[in-house]
């Protein structure tokens, strides 16, 4: 058995999980009323506007974070439309439904919080790694974060397909996991696949709420790290040096 075979890290994975409490479940009569303000806008017997003012009205009567999921299907509402578009671009999917859904589960019944797309030297990461292609801004590749935090949560999307990722110090490692995967509807017939991620979106909410400024000491660990080879399992061997001859020691010193 190598160090980090599939066993151990499915092993290690079901462990952070489980210490992050992160397995959470909705309310099963909540989701019920989601489900049943999505079919008749689905199936245009309410209009946009009624399907959204229904949820608003379900998230008067709820807190904390099954409001924000209350609010964050509502936000998607008037994006959701009944004709068959263009493969969307970048741009179109996180003006129309990325940023809608994460501000709502994150940020917008706190606030504390400001809106996740705030482009402002303020709020931005405290180091920023950008990569540029001929000459202009391509991407961002690295966020460094100084505060001290009990865990931080990030996200990354491509097209309509969102991940969730944790960091946390779990027995003095600093552990980076994939929490969860979300498939954002991006088309009206397919909004009511929504409900199946419901419990999801709870847990990222409910995580999210929980980080905080830590008053713990974090512990660096300054354990040797074996090369990629030996965490393989396929230790291979590094050439010999070769011993210089006498001859060529001389040689040298002949051309001086």
């Amino acid at each position: 058995m190598t160090a980090w075979d599939n066993t151990s890290m499915s092993s290690s994975y079901q462990q952070s999980i489980k210490q992050l409490a992160f397995r959470k479940t909705m309310e099963a009569n909540l989701a019920l009323s989601i489900k049943d303000i999505l079919v008749p806008f689905r199936e245009d017997e309410i209009n946009s506007l009624e399907a959204q003012l229904r949820l608003l009205s379900l998230a008067r009567t709820i807190e904390g974070p099954q409001q924000n999921i209350v609010r964050a299907i509502e936000s998607l509402i008037p994006s959701w439309k009944d004709v068959d578009m263009e493969p969307l671009s970048k741009g179109h999917i996180i003006a129309s439904y990325t940023h809608p859904l994460i501000q709502s589960l994150l940020a917008v019944n706190n606030p504390s919080n400001t809106k996740i797309v705030a482009d402002n030297i303020n709020q931005r990461p405290d180091y920023v790694v950008d990569v540029y292609e001929q000459y202009q801004f391509s991407f961002p590749s690295c966020f460094g974060e100084k505060y001290k935090l009990n865990g931080v949560l990030s996200f990354q999307t491509i097209g309509s397909f969102t991940t969730f990722f944790h960091l946390k110090q779990l027995a003095g490692i600093d552990v980076f996991c994939e929490m969860t995967s979300i498939t954002i509807p991006t088309r009206k017939q397919d909004i009511v696949q929504i409900v199946a991620y419901l419990d999801d979106l709870f847990a990222i909410s409910c995580l999210h709420n929980n980080i905080l400024k830590s008053n713990e000491e974090l512990t660096v660990q300054n354990e040797p790290i074996l090369p990629l080879a030996w965490v393989d399992g396929t230790k291979e061997k590094t050439s010999l040096k070769r011993k210089i001859s006498v001859n060529s020691i001389a040689g040298a010193q002949a051309k001086r």
